[in-house]
């Protein structure tokens, strides 16, 4: 098994999910804000369809973070016992492939490289407990979505992965779509294949 990474991924996209929690109790996590994205873990996939768990940062003022007990769908990033930041499990993400970005931490501005490293250094120590971790939160949720009558608190704090990895399949063919129709444009229309480049997603 690969090393799980840092990853960054793009905003259109987690608008896109996000409209589909928009009306429960828990949403799908903003990916900008302030200029600012967002930091996830990755890469692994579960059936087939690659997952990234977002993390949070924990500062004094959320303090919601540090009375809060360690669970499957819920982890810590500590350092020097003091709270860093969050492993969100029950918030992960389905994401295709051409929206993945890996962070190279070396490239990264001086003030981003200090808790980056901290959160990779501490992700690739607790690598196995993590997996275990989505394995056990994933099933969990995948069978309480089954049922209307579910009472599994982990579920109903969880978002609703069945759903979201229909409408990732669903804006994954959406994107396909435009680019292959946009390639047969062109070909039909050769004066225009000097201009500039078509603004379609790369979906692999």
């Amino acid at each position: 098994m690969e090393k799980l990474n840092l990853y960054r991924t793009n905003t259109d996209y987690v608008n896109y999910l996000w409209k589909f929690t928009k009306n429960d109790d828990f949403q799908v996590k903003f990916n900008e804000k302030d200029g600012n994205f967002r930091t996830y873990i990755g890469l692994f996939s579960i059936k087939n369809i690659n997952y990234l768990i977002p993390l949070a940062s924990a500062p004094p003022y959320k303090t919601k973070y540090y009375s809060m007990h360690e669970r499957p769908d819920f982890m810590k990033i500590e350092h020097k016992n003091k709270l860093k930041s969050v492993i969100d499990i029950g918030f992960m993400i389905p994401v295709p492939n051409g929206l993945l970005n890996i962070i190279d931490i070396d490239n990264e501005p001086p003030n981003n490289k200090h808790i980056l490293t901290l959160e990779q250094h501490y992700i690739r120590k607790r690598e196995e407990e993590i997996m275990e971790n989505i394995k056990q939160t994933y099933n969990r949720v995948s069978k309480g979505r089954k049922y209307k009558n579910n009472r599994d608190k982990l579920v109903e704090r969880c978002l609703n992965f069945p759903l979201l990895e229909q409408k990732m399949l669903e804006y994954q063919s959406s994107k396909e779509i435009i680019k292959t129709s946009s390639i047969a444009h062109i070909f039909k229309n050769e004066e225009i294949i000097g201009g500039k480049d078509l603004e379609v997603l790369d979906i692999k």
